[in-house]
């Protein structure tokens, strides 16, 4: 049951992404599938059975546009719905994976809609207003969106303090913090965060880093070495990780 639902709500992630992807901005999208409730499971079971009906139903209407493009979109998600088991930073998804989806799902809704506004009736009228009406509240609010998080973009620094502040469990969103923070010599910002002595090998890495951005190359060597000397033994980020019995 956990594969299905996994897939489910990568599925659900990128159809919100696409639709309205306002209220998930952050550069990571972090995902626990061993910490999700049986009915959150049964939720991406349910989603995943949704697209399933859709498609069939859209293959059995031969005029059905719509259908067409949905399912081309969904052939392009693919590789990106866990299907296969992924790691990608412990992350459900990234947007960069809509770039082709994204472009096809518009290309569609246009065809769509072109589709629609031939069709006669004062019904017809009426949907129209509404879907012209819903339109503009979603360019407003898309407005809105690339004001406030257009900052956070500009630069790496601000970008992954605000994904770290977001996520301060996350360990992806702390290493890349800490790494932007001793590149742009924020060190007081890395001094802040980071765990010193370090103790994963990620940090240890980035104490060197640091160490040798400040002027102390002898330190930094010795924990490049101290590195080198301990072995693999950090968990695996994956979402799928280790599926506790219930889940198998």
């Amino acid at each position: 049951m956990s594969w299905p639902a996994f897939i489910g709500h990568a599925l659900a992630f990128y159809m919100r992404q696409i639709v309205f992807p306002f209220l998930d901005i952050s550069p990571l999208h972090p995902f626990k599938l061993d910490k999700l409730s049986y009915l959150e499971l049964w939720a991406g079971v349910v989603v995943l059975g949704i697209a399933v009906a859709v498609g069939v139903l859209g293959a059995l209407r031969k005029r059905a546009s719509w259908a067409i493009w949905l399912a081309v979109v969904w052939v392009c998600l693919s590789p990106v719905l866990h299907i296969i088991p992924l790691t990608i930073g412990g992350s459900i998804g990234h947007e960069r994976f809509l770039a082709l989806p994204l472009a096809l799902f518009c290309i569609g809704l246009a065809a769509c809609c072109a589709e629609y506004l031939q069709t006669e009736g004062t019904a017809a009228r009426r949907y129209r207003r509404y879907a012209g009406a819903l339109g503009v509240v979603w360019c407003l609010v898309a407005v809105v969106n690339v004001q406030v998080t257009l900052p956070l973009w500009r630069e790496d620094l601000y970008l992954w303090k605000w994904a770290y502040e977001r996520n301060p469990q996350d360990e992806h969103a702390k290493i890349m913090y800490l790494n932007v923070a001793v590149r742009a010599q924020q060190f007081d910002a890395y001094r802040k965060v980071a765990t010193i002595p370090p103790v994963s090998n990620n940090e240890k890495l980035l104490y060197a880093y640091y160490l040798l951005r400040t002027h102390q190359p002898g330190e930094a060597l010795g924990w490049l070495e101290n590195r080198l000397r301990t072995p693999e033994t950090e968990p695996d980020k994956s979402p799928m990780g280790a599926f506790p019995p219930r889940f198998q």
